[in-house]
């Protein structure tokens, strides 16, 4: 595989990872959140009035407790309100409020601001600047990968410390490995021990100082894995394309 593909899927992988946990820890919101309240915005844009809850739950694919835990924490924080349809009191309908456009600026320069300091290098090449609908769709399109990693018993994590060591493609010594946590966003001896126990690598002593530990992948999974990172490639780019992100 390309390394210029892989280092787009690992890219694009940590920074969501690092938008999430921003979002989480700085303004108690999850992406599942910014995702209902993106079809929310986009439904009122389209229609030019609220959505139903039930039109929510088949859009979103969501079960009605969860679409109803979620609204209830945006409407908390303010970023929706509720209304009676004029033409059936007995249903709400679900709309943005009006600083929407505001508030979301101001969470993006935060959150931005977070990742560039503490996560990410900001001349990373594949960086575009933050924006709900593009998050949602890097996100929604990681979901997508998510299912193919699961088809070879990985979580995201799991993919992306096995595509950095495939990067880097020679033996590494495990305090290297450690490096890939990016500020500890990826829980690194964790993440090996797993991906040391599923078989796709192997930890050895180092031959000049048994004091260190030496990372490598298992070659007779060298295919499997090349399929693996092949397909959630192809994946996260079919999901671009479609929404004209390539």
């Amino acid at each position: 595989m390309e390394k210029r593909k892989l280092e787009q899927l690992l890219f694009y992988l940590i920074y969501i990872k690092a938008i999430s946990e921003v979002l989480k820890y700085s303004r108690n919101l999850t992406l599942e959140q910014l995702k209902l309240l993106n079809e929310i915005i986009t439904y009122n844009e389209t229609h030019e009035r609220g959505v139903y809850i039930e039109d929510l739950i088949k859009t979103m694919h969501m079960s009605k407790r969860n679409i109803r835990y979620n609204l209830e924490h945006l409407y908390h924080l303010k970023w929706i309100i509720k209304i009676r349809d004029d033409a059936d009191q007995r249903r709400l309908l679900i709309l943005p409020t009006d600083l929407y456009h505001k508030k979301l600026d101001i969470l993006f320069i935060e959150v931005e601001e977070v990742i560039n300091l503490k996560y990410l290098s900001t001349n990373m090449k594949h960086f575009n600047s933050l924006k709900l609908s593009y998050v949602i769709i890097i996100y929604s399109a990681l979901n997508q990968v998510k299912q193919v990693a699961q088809q070879f018993n990985l979580t995201l994590d799991e993919l992306f410390v096995l595509g950095k060591l495939i990067y880097y493609h020679d033996t590494i010594s495990l305090k290297s490995v450690c490096g890939f946590s990016h500020h500890c966003l990826i829980g690194i001896p964790n993440t090996i021990n797993r991906l040391s126990q599923k078989g796709y690598i192997t930890k050895c002593r180092n031959n000049n100082d048994e004091r260190l530990v030496n990372i490598k992948i298992v070659e007779s999974r060298a295919n499997e894995t090349e399929t693996l990172f092949i397909q959630c490639y192809n994946k996260l780019q079919m999901e671009m394309i479609i929404n004209d992100l390539t």
